[in-house]
């Protein structure tokens, strides 16, 4: 076997997480995608948004949600993040947004916060709910 087969996965300092909501009928995104998807890259150790993206049909719609959401933790600040969407967002889309918003907080809580379970998503064997095998935590 060569050398590349062996190697080890690269380590990544973020994660992808999707989510995806029913737009309303008659909007511009909702004639071209039917769903809304929100795609946001979010630092796994603190639950910041480092970058976020979306299918709104308008470079501004996308730029306005993008700027609301990045830099803000999809946990800790997930009310803080809906109030403002509500107040600053003000598109037809603005429901599903929220909606998308939501699914993406179960999955990085499922998926980051659970202390059985690792990045990959298989169980950790050598990690259980007391802790132990978290060397440098």
């Amino acid at each position: 076997m060569d050398s590349m087969s062996k190697e080890e996965p690269v380590m990544r300092r973020t994660m992808f997480f999707g989510g995806y909501a029913k737009l309303p009928t008659g909007i511009t995104a909702e004639e071209l995608y039917k769903v809304v998807g929100v795609g946001l890259e979010i630092d796994p150790a603190n639950g910041e948004v480092v970058d976020a993206d979306c299918t709104l049909a308008t470079s501004t719609a996308k730029k306005v949600f993008r700027q609301l959401i990045t830099g803000r933790r999809i946990d800790a600040d997930m009310g803080a993040i809906v109030g403002d969407l509500r107040a600053y967002y003000h598109g037809a889309a603005q429901k599903a947004l929220i909606t998308a918003l939501r699914a993406i907080r179960e999955k990085y809580t499922a998926t980051c916060l659970d202390p059985t379970r690792d990045p990959t998503g298989e169980p950790d064997q050598d990690r259980g709910t007391t802790g132990e095998g978290n060397e440098g935590e």
